[in-house]
């Protein structure tokens, strides 16, 4: 496994690829530690997030210019800018149910929520929104595959595995109508 650190204006996102020989797929993405305006960044929080990287994924290589492109994306999104990530993603570990629910929940396009229900029937699962929840909350790559878009049938977020919970969910969805609505201007 291989990882990288992209500097965010919400603070250091951490991500790993499978770094195999059949192919060097993303397997891994750690939202901000701390999601906030005023995230730290710079050495400091580097330091800390290669620190929380070690922890993570044991052994894993410290690559600085792994995957440049989505590093790029990766900023570009967090200063709020309307981002799509194509990337090739590793999800072997996961169960063909889940890799299926990823795979859907990762076309729901930016600035746009599905509800769980919405996204079994997307996936081509109707009727298993529990099953979906459960998948989402164990989502590997969150922001690539964007499970803060998916929302509870009321239309309200509900909770969020991410660092900050859903405070953070709720701060996703707000840079993502934020943006959306200054383009519709």
């Amino acid at each position: 496994m291989r990882y990288a650190i992209a500097d965010t204006a919400w603070g250091p996102v951490l991500f790993a690829t499978s770094g195999t020989a059949t192919g060097d797929g993303l397997r891994r993405l750690l939202l901000p530690l701390r999601p906030t305006a005023d995230a730290v960044t710079g050495a400091g929080a580097g330091a800390s997030a290669r620190a929380v990287a070690r922890r993570q994924w044991p052994g894993a290589d410290y690559v600085p210019n792994l995957l440049p492109q989505l590093q790029r994306q990766i900023q570009r999104y967090f200063d709020g800018l309307p981002t799509d990530f194509w990337i090739k993603l590793d999800l072997s570990d996961r169960t063909p149910f889940h890799q299926t629910v990823l795979r859907a929940c990762a076309t729901i396009p930016f600035g746009e929520t599905l509800t769980y229900g919405q996204l079994a029937d997307l996936a081509g699962r109707p009727g298993a929104a529990r099953a979906v929840g459960s998948v989402m909350a164990g989502n590997p790559i969150p922001l690539i595959i964007p499970c803060h878009r998916v929302i509870a049938a009321a239309g309200r977020p509900s909770g969020f595995s991410a660092p900050g919970g859903a405070h953070t969910r709720k701060r996703l969805l707000q840079l993502e109508t934020q943006t959306t609505c200054a383009q519709a201007q």
